[in-house]
């Protein structure tokens, strides 16, 4: 998320926000006026109910709170960039979707499976891990179902053209600016010199268009 200290002006009209040198709300070249770009409203927090699992709304000081849903959310849930919906894995480890207003509530799957989620900030691409350890990234396209994929993931390398399968399965997963990559955070397994097998967690990305993996951090070592 992102934070501010607003401006106390009567006559600000709302502000621009940009990522990577560009317009987080636009894509391609903008030009003439900026107005319909402008970011204007209410920042909001959401907040998980421990006791329950339900999940709820706050503004930022906490003085304003109110229920999203009901249902309980069984893993870190994920918002779209515009603020308007909301994604997230429930306790029957399914997809579900909902207003940040509690509104147009829907179950996107029904077979249950899945572990983790995050959307693109353009709202296309739902990406979700499974629980079944496997060395897959499952994406939906939510415009144009011919497009979902499963990305299978490995171990990269940093000889050419050599890749290794060594890894376990993902964990926490979450979207480049760019909604052309996720990164995503991995278990691997390796034989070391004296034969045993030991565990060891690496960061990545994949890249959408074609699977192609690339590490953001080495191999962390053991208690990291």
């Amino acid at each position: 998320g992102v934070t501010w200290n607003a401006n106390t002006e009567s006559d600000l009209a709302g502000y621009l926000l940009y990522r990577n040198d560009q317009l987080a709300n636009v894509t391609g070249v903008v030009v003439g006026d900026l107005k319909p770009y402008l970011i204007t409203g209410t920042s909001y927090l959401a907040v998980l109910d421990l006791a329950t699992g339900s999940l709820w709304r706050s503004n930022a000081s906490g003085q304003s709170t109110a229920q999203v849903t009901a249902t309980s959310v069984a893993s870190r849930p994920t918002v779209t960039d515009n603020g308007q919906s909301i994604f997230f894995v429930d306790q029957t480890s399914n997809l579900r979707i909902i207003g940040t207003n509690g509104t147009g509530g829907q179950q996107l799957s029904t077979s249950g499976g899945f572990n983790n989620v995050s959307i693109s900030p353009n709202g296309r691409y739902l990406a979700a891990t499974s629980l079944f350890q496997e060395a897959a990234i499952y994406v939906f396209d939510l415009q144009n179902a011919s497009g979902n994929k499963v990305l299978q993931l490995y171990t990269p390398t940093y000889t050419q053209g050599v890749t290794t399968g060594a890894i376990r399965y993902p964990d926490r997963i979450d979207w480049a600016s760019d909604n052309a990559q996720i990164m995503y955070d991995a278990l691997n397994e390796g034989v070391v010199a004296n034969g045993d097998t030991v565990g060891y967690w690496d960061i990545n990305f994949v890249r959408l268009a074609d699977g192609n993996v690339s590490r953001l951090f080495p191999p962390q070592p053991q208690g990291v």
